[in-house]
């Protein structure tokens, strides 16, 4: 298949295909697949205070979620280096087990701080192409 049909948000090539090559596509699929449906029984999108309130194409609404990604990494990349810290305290006290965990932790912020940069990237994408929908006036679409 090419990229240029699966190419969600529009983000440029090479940002795509590394973000494939990591499996970050794939990650967030999963993520929506399984914990993403039960979030959205419980909590339906609308009475989110974040992802997508009201309409998922609404500029503003873009730009809360958009807050929130950034917000969302920014926590990922504090845990990277909260696990890295923690991991050099096992390291320190030869904790082979503990340094696994804490290195399959430092694996898994990672991969959802790319994927919060993902996202992010997509919904600026979004709101480039809206704002320049918003500047074509009636008179010049015929």
């Amino acid at each position: 298949m090419s990229l240029k049909k699966q190419n969600p948000g529009r983000i440029k090539e090479t940002d795509l295909r590394v973000f494939e090559i990591l499996g970050i596509r794939m990650l967030n699929k999963l993520i929506m697949a399984t914990i993403g449906k039960a979030v959205l029984k419980v909590n339906p999108r609308e009475k989110m205070p974040s992802y997508f309130v009201g309409h998922p194409f609404d500029k503003n609404s873009l730009l809360i979620t958009k807050r929130w990604l950034f917000f969302n990494e920014m926590v990922h990349f504090f845990l990277i280096l909260l696990c890295a810290a923690i991991g050099y305290f096992f390291y320190e006290k030869e904790y082979g087990s503990g340094i696994i965990i804490i290195l399959f932790a430092i694996i898994l912020n990672f991969s959802l701080f790319l994927m919060q940069c993902m996202n992010r990237k997509r919904i600026r994408e979004i709101i480039i192409a809206l704002n320049k929908r918003e500047k074509i006036t009636p008179h010049e679409i015929s």
